[in-house]
């Protein structure tokens, strides 16, 4: 294992809750089917369509099928607008499928451009798809609140085999703000991005909150946790270390995971095997490496309830006064527990009184005592919670 450097870390200035205003402009905006879609009508027009093809009025409403009428290297072609759309709102990512039935060897060209009101374009991306494959396509373009129209094209040319049943599958679509941070996030091959999914999921969109929650500090020397490191078993990779890694180049970025990462060899980087529902697991990390402070905890292991919650018990005093302790995936458990802790934090912020059977009476008093302001923030399909330590104790 790598040794990594000490610091000396100065608490995170932080104001007692209620004191500060909340920014609106600062609040992350996605447009996707999971949040929130464009209202009114948006004068769909569109071109040679199959009359198999499924085309709404709003491109963020759901599934698209693009098939076109011809067999000749015919293009299907769907223009919605112009419409407004937030001022936020800088970057469209759409998740498109190649679809034959049966399977063959074409590959489809999946198209989007962005062109203002009178039709100049704004921004324009591609991708070439395999039959049977998906790709996330993003259009990034100026952001500023503007009517835009938004072009979606399907190209069946350069055939391999005759054209026959074949479809583009526009899956998803969600517009955003992007960032450093979504972008690294997204070139590392995390599901915290814009971009990337697991499974017929689709992507969460935490790096839109973790670009405003961190900024503010990613050139401090820290240290940061992260439970769970990869989904794949054996893992392969490091995704969302290797962002933290770029982002933050001052920190140290301790990971814990059940699986074995002694593969790594990261600058700063120091990985410990141990189970998260394990109280001793986590202790023994602790001791090993001469209880760090962390200004950040972040925990996107089993997703588990009861695993959440004695991970937080357990690790919450090792947060820095002002740190921050996060828990992803909250909505989604891998067998039914009760209760979640979504429950738990929604019940934690209305009485003050942390419950639950996973936490000691001595965990929970502490708890109470330390945690500042709670969050629940959902950026696009699944929740996350946020938890700031009093700068106080």
């Amino acid at each position: 294992m790598t040794t990594p450097r000490p610091h000396g870390v100065a608490p995170l200035a932080v104001r007692p809750a209620g004191e500060e205003e909340v920014d609106l402009a600062e609040r992350p905006v996605v447009v996707s089917r999971n949040a929130f879609g464009i209202a009114g009508p948006l004068n769909v027009n569109a071109e040679n369509l199959n009359a198999w093809c499924n085309i709404h009025g709003a491109p963020f409403a759901a599934s698209h099928i693009l098939a076109p009428n011809e067999d000749d290297g015919a293009v299907v072609r769907v223009t919605y607008g112009p419409f407004d759309i937030p001022a936020q709102i800088n970057a469209f990512t759409f998740i498109c499928a190649s679809q034959a039935a049966p399977r063959n060897r074409n590959m489809l060209r999946f198209e989007a451009a962005v062109a203002d009101e009178g039709g100049a374009e704004l921004g324009q991306a591609g991708a070439a798809i395999p039959c049977g494959e998906e790709r996330a396509v993003t259009v990034r373009f100026p952001g500023g609140r503007q009517r835009i129209r938004v072009t979606l094209s399907a190209l069946f040319d350069d055939l391999v085999v005759p054209l026959a049943h074949e479809s583009l599958l526009v899956r998803y679509a969600l517009g955003y703000r992007s960032s450093e941070l979504v972008e690294l996030l997204n070139q590392t091959g995390s599901d915290k991005g814009t971009t990337v999914y697991a499974g017929g999921g689709v992507p969460h969109c935490y790096a839109l909150e973790y670009e405003r929650l961190f900024r503010g500090f990613r050139q401090d020397a820290f240290n940061m946790l992260e439970i769970g490191l990869d989904v794949a078993s054996p893992p392969a990779d490091v995704p969302s270390v290797r962002a933290w890694r770029t982002y933050f180049p001052n920190a140290v970025v301790y990971g814990f995971d059940i699986e074995d990462f002694s593969f790594v060899q990261e600058r700063d980087v120091v990985i410990f095997r141990g189970n998260q529902a394990s109280r001793g697991d986590l202790s023994r990390f602790l001791e090993t490496y001469g209880s760090p402070a962390f200004r950040v905890v972040l925990d996107d292991g089993s997703h588990a309830a009861s695993h959440q919650q004695i991970s937080l018990a357990t690790l919450f005093r090792q947060v820095e006064p002002g740190g921050l302790y996060i828990v992803e995936d909250m909505s989604w458990q891998p067998f039914p527990e009760s209760p979640t802790t979504a429950q738990v934090l929604r019940n934690f912020a209305e009485s003050r009184r942390f419950e639950s059977p996973y936490v000691t009476e001595e965990e929970a008093r502490y708890l109470e005592s330390a945690i500042d302001t709670v969050e629940i923030l959902k950026p696009n399909d699944s929740e996350i919670g946020v938890l700031r330590k009093r700068d106080q104790q």
